[in-house]
């Protein structure tokens, strides 16, 4: 390998073995590009690999009869917090997380500084598959385990592999969120906004296609779990601010509106209504507290493209509305 042809610094056959593979046809071909060149090397990738480890099995211990947590939701929906709820009860539990792996990327201040928008593409095949290397230590050495899925209307959710789980011994539960599309398109970018504002590093704004089409997979991942008998369903309401005055900065936990599987569908539809409504009410405040960030900052021209299509987006629901 060492006399290998490089391609991007690393060995050809990496390049178009492992990395090229990883990378949707629809990723525009100058963002592919910047893919393959901005993964690590494999000897990069391994030292990441090391640390993240570290970072996710410290402290924790296998069990005789493991249980894996599925948080799903789309991206802007809220995982974080339901995550923090689940952990609450459940601290000995590993947590995979790739977009916390991508902390770990070496080169991430040089991507977020020069292509802030594409973090999330540039940094995702290594995370991608730190990803897929952790999750099957700890299954294999029997850990209870949490990921959160923003799934794909393609891939629906990843890496999960229910059959492998079986054959592990482990107990599934699924814990999905119903959020409107329009409350997560909008916390896409309020988050945003927000780390921006408080000097993270590694900022993360989801692709406009990407958020959208994992909003449409969440419910075709609900009619899936409904129908496998041993996989317990929990479907929970995003929840606001908390309503006291002196505790508006923080987000009350999710609330769990069924577990029975006859009713999940129904249950789910409605309160992804009812979210709607409420977000429609805030829609203007949220869309205006944004769009003044955006021009304190002096936004990208393409940012400020994607945010103006989910404004037009609130105000054709608007118009439904009336």
């Amino acid at each position: 390998m060492a006399n290998e042809e490089l391609k991007y610094g690393k060995p050809a056959s990496y390049v178009e073995g492992v990395i090229r593979p990883m990378i949707s046809p629809n990723v525009k071909p100058e963002v592919a590009e910047l893919m393959l060149e901005y993964a690590l090397t494999p000897e990069q990738h391994a030292d990441a690999l090391s640390k993240i480890g570290e970072y996710c099995f410290a402290g924790k211990t296998p069990v005789e009869n493991p249980i894996i947590y599925l948080v799903i939701s789309q991206t802007g929906g809220g995982k974080s917090n339901l995550s923090s709820s689940v952990l609450a009860n459940n601290p000995n539990t590993v947590v995979i997380d790739s977009d916390a792996f991508k902390a770990f990327n070496p080169r991430r201040e040089e991507i977020v500084k020069q292509f802030p928008t594409l973090y999330g593409f540039l940094t995702g095949p290594d995370a991608y598959m730190h990803r897929d290397e952790i999750y099957s230590k700890a299954l294999s050495e029997g850990y209870n385990v949490l990921i959160e899925v923003a799934p794909s209307t393609k891939e629906r959710l990843f890496n999960i592999d229910f059959a492998e789980l079986e054959r592990y011994g482990y107990t599934v539960n699924s814990n999905i969120l119903a959020v409107s599309q329009l409350n997560s398109l909008l916390s896409v970018h309020e988050r945003y906004e927000g780390q921006i504002e408080s000097g993270m590093k590694n900022p993360k704004l989801t692709d406009l296609k990407r958020a959208q089409d994992s909003f449409v997979a969440v419910r075709l991942i609900l009619e899936d779990l409904i129908n496998m008998p041993d996989v317990a369903v929990n479907v929970y309401r995003r929840c606001a601010f908390s309503e006291s005055e002196t505790e508006r900065t923080r987000i009350l936990p999710p609330v769990l509106i069924t577990s029975d599987k006859s009713s999940v569908l129904y249950e789910y539809d409605e309160a992804i209504k009812q979210d709607q409504e409420i977000t429609l009410e805030s829609a203007d405040e949220r869309i205006s507290m944004v769009r003044d960030s955006m021009n304190n900052r002096n936004a990208p021209t393409d940012q400020r493209a994607q945010f103006a299509k989910i404004e037009e987006i609130a105000k054709d629901l608007e118009q439904q509305r009336k």
